[in-house]
């Protein structure tokens, strides 16, 4: 990864090895956190690291499953909706602004930290 960054010119590029639910990166460090295709089988301490990582303003995107049969993806049965992921990161202190359907198997949510 290294090698691709220089190769690239990114030189505001640091990599960080670390568990999911133990960043070692400060509180509040993160302007933007995307989470892809993976709310279904997240556990609540690695998302509540994820919502720390915000700084005030800083806004999380959630991209994941229709909560309906698709011919991909995790069973529909384990899939989160819309409304129930608003209320979990709501629980967590953040704020939906937006939602919207991203192709015929996806939802997204942008949700900000006050």
């Amino acid at each position: 990864m290294r090698e691709r960054a220089q190769a690239e010119h990114l030189v505001q590029l640091q990599a960080v090895h670390s568990t999911v639910d133990r960043i070692p990166l400060p509180t509040g460090l993160a302007d933007v956190v995307l989470l892809a295709n993976v709310l279904h089988d997240i556990p609540a301490p690695t998302l509540a690291e994820a919502v720390r990582l915000l700084g005030p303003g800083g806004r999380l995107v959630n991209v994941d499953w229709a909560p309906r049969p698709t011919p991909h993806g995790p069973p529909a049965s384990i899939r989160i909706a819309p409304a129930a992921a608003s209320r979990m990161f709501g629980r967590l202190g953040l704020r939906t602004v937006e939602r919207w359907t991203l192709g015929p198997w996806h939802y997204g949510l942008t949700l900000v930290r006050p």
